[in-house]
């Protein structure tokens, strides 16, 4: 091979691409005597006199095109970043023995998401349908907010459906669905489970009439932008209805309400309102039963109290009459 030439010539600091490099291997391989199969088993250093790899580079690489083993049909292939506890990017072929058809994203060895075999996207968890079943985006933390969404101008996050039959979002506790944000095509509504199979109906039911009356409702400004609103006071809300009231762990949180739990306050207070309205129609129409049974007895005395005034008239006219017979015969006497 010592007479062996090749189709380009590099210098220490030179530039080659890959198909020169590429075509003096083929120079070496088959100078001498042509190999029906050239191969090459070492290292090949790149920038670097001691490879480690089989294609180890010092400094930066810039390709078109980065393919790892093949046609990725077999075990796995790996872009590290830094060292081997740096991050690093796993692609694992169709026919892995482990997470087959995957792309997972590591650090320090340690994986934090992945791309499934089913084009789902998962960070923080390794199974799709970890919940309640499978998802295109499944994202998991076991301490802090698992997603949050921020933006400066536009919407923070856009919710949509294209059949009243699914939900808008759909909000589960260890597994269990506990409510639903809905759409009818043209409308909004916001539900929470009320199934009464959760329930214990109370022999006890409280009074709420001392709540109504106590609980603090009317118009209020916001002081971030005055703009007019209408509703409670949370800390003021709490000293009479607490159920519907968040209090925050610190002072310096900011109190909440769930202004749902009022409107069954609210339902009990015009029902209650409707007791009250019976019972006062009940006593409305026993009075006016008294009344018409005390004018009718008024009449019946009014007409007694008529004849024998007519008697008496009647009486006294004789005795009038009388009275003038006998003063005449006496007279004539």
């Amino acid at each position: 091979m010592a007479n062996c030439t090749v189709t380009y010539s590099f210098s220490n600091g030179s530039t080659a691409d890959a198909n020169q490099v590429n075509k003096n291997f083929s120079d070496l391989f088959n100078c001498a005597a042509p190999l029906a199969n050239p191969s090459f088993t070492g290292n090949v250093g790149i920038g670097t006199a001691s490879p480690s790899q089989k294609l180890d580079v010092s400094g930066s690489a810039n390709a078109d095109n980065w393919y790892l083993d093949g046609s990725m049909t077999g075990s796995a292939g790996t872009i590290g970043f830094s060292n081997s506890n740096g991050p690093a990017i796993q692609f694992f072929g169709a026919s892995a023995s482990s997470t087959p058809g995957t792309t997972r994203f590591l650090t320090a060895g340690t994986e934090h998401a992945r791309f499934g075999s089913d084009g789902s996207f998962l960070a923080g968890t390794t199974a799709n349908g970890g919940w309640i079943g499978n998802a295109t985006a499944e994202f998991f933390s076991p301490a802090t907010q698992a997603l949050s969404a921020y933006s400066i101008s536009g919407n923070a996050l856009v919710l949509r459906v294209d059949s009243t039959a699914n939900n808008l979002a759909w909000l589960t506790y260890n597994g269990s669905g506990i409510g639903s944000i809905a759409t009818n095509g043209s409308s909004v509504s916001f539900n929470t489970t009320s199934d009464e199979r959760l329930k214990t109906v109370l022999t006890h039911q409280k009074d709420y009439r001392d709540v109504i009356e106590h609980l603090w409702v009317g118009d209020f400004e916001w002081k971030r932008d005055h703009s007019h609103s209408f509703g409670i006071l949370a800390q003021q809300a709490y000293s009479v209805f607490p159920e519907a009231v968040y209090k925050p762990a610190t002072d310096a949180g900011l109190w909440q309400a769930d202004y749902g739990k009022f409107a069954p306050l609210a339902i009990w207070g015009v029902k209650d309102i409707y007791k009250v309205v019976e019972k006062q129609g009940d006593q409305l129409a026993s009075l006016k039963a008294e009344v018409a049974l005390l004018k009718s007895q008024i009449e019946t005395m009014q007409r007694v109290n008529y004849h024998q005034a007519l008697e008496v008239k009647r009486l006294t006219a004789r005795s009038v009459t009388e009275v003038r017979r006998q003063a005449a015969r006496n007279h004539a006497m």
